[in-house]
């Protein structure tokens, strides 16, 4: 048993024999528990790819995006692409995100903790043969 387990349950005794203590007054007795966790914040997404060939409309199937994060004050998901794609973009559950020329684009902006998962394709626009790397960032909103 780890001591800060053993320093707990010391503590919870000891509050235990306090409440019930004869205090001379009936009913009268009564504590207060106070219990404080941490918990540290934990981001990550995990990227299942199951790359196709493009389809008719010239679409990529990507995989699923796993994404987790318990940050209170929510998060982010960053896509790393080539920069000046035209035309190209990120489709995600059905929504188009076209793809910044910077070579980073916001995928996921959530203002809390989140647990979620999502569909990627992409559309791999005007110049395909440029599209050939992509990677996924979490991080916590500051």
């Amino acid at each position: 048993m780890s001591r800060r387990a053993i320093m707990a349950a010391i503590v919870f005794a000891s509050m235990g024999a306090t409440a019930y203590a004869d205090t001379g007054i009936k009913n009268s007795a009564s504590s207060v528990i106070r219990l404080q966790a941490f918990v540290p914040v934990i981001c990550r997404v995990r990227l299942n790819t199951d790359v196709g060939s493009p389809d008719a409309q010239g679409l990529v199937a990507l995989g699923t995006a796993h994404e987790f994060c318990n940050a209170p004050s929510g998060y982010r998901v960053m896509i790393q692409h080539p920069q000046d794609l035209q035309g190209a973009a990120i489709i995600s559950d059905g929504e188009r995100i076209p793809l910044s020329a910077s070579g980073e684009t916001l995928l996921t902006d959530s203002p809390h903790a989140d647990l979620r998962t999502v569909r990627l394709s992409a559309d791999m626009g005007d110049e395909p043969n440029r599209f050939r790397s992509l990677s996924v960032r979490i991080e916590p909103r500051g």
